[in-house]
C-alpha cells in the first residue's frame, strides 16, 4: 500500500476505524519542509503500511478544512497519530528522526500481535472504504451531457446571496435560474402544447429571468464552499432571431463575461471597467434542442471559487432583451469556508 489522499473526514473515520494505526500527514503545497519530508514519508508508506494493520494517509489543509479544524492543525506538517481511530500523539515539523521512531515502534507493536480474522475483516473494509466511489450531489435537471469526470455542484449555491441587477419585474425571481426541476417551457414545449402555452408557470409563477431596460443582465452567484468550476451550463428558451426577428421579444444570451470571487455584485460601468476572468461568445448553433449551451472555463482560472458573477453583455441577433431560464455549475466541491489563518512552519 501506498500513501492515501483523503478530503473528507468520512473518509478519514473509514480508514481509522480499520486499521490498528492510521498516520496522518498534514501538509500543505506552499510548504517548503513538507516537501522535504514527503518523499521520506512515502517510503515510510511504501516499507510499513498493511492492510488491516497500519495506513499512511495525507490530508491537503487547503483543500480539507473540516478536517483541519477538527484536529486543531495549526501548522504544517504535522503528524497525527491514530490508535483504533483515536489519537495517540502527534509530531510537528519535519522531524525525520522523531517520525521514524514513531513508525518504528508502530511496527514492532503490530509484529508482536498475532494476525488474527478480526485484521482480514478490517482490511477488506479498508480496501473497500478507499475504492469506494464518492456520492454524487442531490441531482439538478440538466439540459446537457455533464464533462467526464465531474459533477453537478449547482447545490453548492449559497441560495440567499444570488442577486441580479436589470431583472424584469415581469418574469420571474433571482431563484428561478436554479430551480432543480425541467423549465416549464421546455416542459410544455415537450409536450406539444402550442406557443401561448409554453409560457405556463410552474407553481411558483415564472420559472425563467428576462433582462428589464436593455439586453443586458448582472448576475452574482455565491457559493457555500470554495469550489473548482469548469463548466458552467445555461438554457435560454427564448425564440431564436430566426423565429423571431421583434427586438423586443427576448432572445438567448451571446456573450458573458465571468469574474471570480467578488465580495458582492459589480455594477454594470464597474464591470467594463474591470478585466474579466473569463469571456466567452455563444451563436445560436451553441445551444441544442433543449436550449442548453455549455460554457468551458478555463479550469486553470476557477480553482478556488468563492463566487461567480456573470456579465450577459449582450443577446443574440443584437435583440434588446434577454431570457435566461437555468444556471448549472458543473466541477468539484471543495470543504466549507471560514476557517482560522494557517501558520507556516519553516
Amino acid at each position: 500500500m501506498t500513501v492515501i489522499p483523503v478530503q473528507s473526514p468520512s473518509q478519514l473515520r473509514a480508514i481509522a476505524e480499520t486499521h490498528a494505526y492510521t498516520v496522518v500527514d498534514f501538509y500543505a503545497d506552499w510548504c517548503g519542509p513538507c516537501h522535504a519530508i514527503g518523499p521520506i514519508f512515502e517510503k515510510l508508506a511504501a516499507t510499513t503500511a498493511e492492510p488491516g494493520k497500519i495506513a499512511f494517509v495525507k490530508i491537503d489543509v487547503e483543500a480539507s478544512k473540516t478536517i483541519v479544524k477538527e484536529y486543531e492543525i495549526t501548522s504544517m506538517p504535522t503528524f497525527v497519530l491514530l490508535k483504533d481511530g483515536k489519537e495517540e500523539s502527534r509530531i510537528k515539523g519535519a522531524v525525520v528522526t522523531q517520525l521514524k521512531a514513531a513508525v518504528q515502534k508502530i511496527a514492532e507493536l503490530i509484529r508482536t500481535t498475532e494476525n488474527s480474522a478480526a485484521n482480514v475483516e478490517r482490511a477488506e473494509q479498508a480496501i473497500a472504504m478507499v475504492t469506494r466511489p464518492p456520492t454524487p450531489p442531490t441531482p439538478y435537471w440538466l439540459g446537457a451531457d455533464v464533462p467526464k469526470n465531474y459533477w453537478d455542484i449547482t447545490d453548492q449555491i449559497d441560495i440567499k446571496g444570488i442577486d441580479i441587477l436589470n431583472r424584469s419585474a415581469d418574469a420571474g425571481t433571482s431563484r428561478a435560474i436554479i430551480k432543480k426541476t425541467k423549465p416549464s417551457a421546455l416542459a410544455a414545449k415537450q409536450k406539444g402544447k402550442g406557443k401561448e402555452e409554453e409560457v405556463a408557470e410552474d407553481e411558483d409563477g415564472k420559472d425563467w429571468i428576462e433582462s428589464d431596460t436593455d439586453e443586458q443582465l448582472m448576475i452574482l452567484i455565491p457559493f457555500q464552499s470554495n469550489v473548482k468550476a469548469h463548466t458552467i451550463q445555461i438554457t435560454s428558451l427564448a425564440e431564436s432571431p430566426e423565429e423571431n426577428d421583434d427586438d423586443e421579444v427576448p432572445s438567448a444570451p451571446q456573450t458573458i463575461k465571468f469574474y471570480t470571487n467578488a465580495p458582492s455584485i459589480l455594477g454594470f460601468d464597474e464591470a467594463e471597467n474591470h478585466e474579466a476572468t473569463f469571456e466567452y461568445t455563444l451563436s445560436q448553433s451553441d445551444y441544442n434542442a433543449n436550449g442548453t449551451a455549455n460554457i468551458p472555463l478555463r479550469f486553470v482560472k476557477f480553482q478556488r471559487v468563492s463566487s461567480i458573477v456573470m456579465f450577459v453583455v449582450d443577446a443574440l441577433g443584437g435583440k434588446e432583451k434577454v431570457r435566461l431560464d437555468r444556471v448549472r455549475i458543473i466541477g468539484e466541491s471543495g470543504e466549507k469556508r471560514e476557517m482560522g489563518t494557517l501558520e507556516k512552519v519553516e
